[in-house]
């Protein structure tokens, strides 16, 4: 569980450094200071599998900002820390809906739904959402 999370943060520095200039980079934050240090909390206590405690921050992060992709993104990743597929699937699913489209958000929402469709043994579901992580990626650069 732990080297998914590496992976998904390893790949969201290399779609930092690959951006340039002509394409409009997102913050990884939520640009709330207090959604900020909720988020910052709840990685905390995920980091140390205590996931009722991270869940908790998370969803009081959503009620002061229920449309920050970040957020969802965080509490998708924690679903699937806990093998809760389908709610990993449709919190990362929410996260789309608020990132900008060709963004690393979105690359990286595709790519956490990728592992989710693996781990159901969706392997052409998986194929297809690391496809379109890719195509993201590639048009970062």
């Amino acid at each position: 569980m732990r080297p998914l999370f590496v992976i998904l943060m390893l790949l969201s520095l290399i779609l930092t450094a690959c951006s340039t200039g002509m394409v409009q980079r997102e913050p990884m934050t939520s640009g709330t200071s207090e959604v900020d240090y909720l988020l910052e909390q709840a990685r905390l206590y995920r980091q140390q599998s205590d996931y009722a405690r991270a869940d908790m921050l998370l969803e009081q992060a959503l009620r002061i900002d229920a449309r920050a992709p970040l957020v969802w993104y965080e509490l998708a990743g924690l679903k699937l820390d806990q093998g809760q597929l389908s709610a990993a699937e449709s919190m990362a699913m929410k996260s789309l809906r608020y990132a900008a489209p060709e963004s690393r958000m979105a690359a990286i929402n595709w790519l956490l739904i990728s592992e989710v469709r693996k781990r159901k043994g969706d392997i052409s579901g998986s194929s297809e959402a690391l496809k379109k992580a890719q195509s993201i990626s590639e048009s970062l650069k």
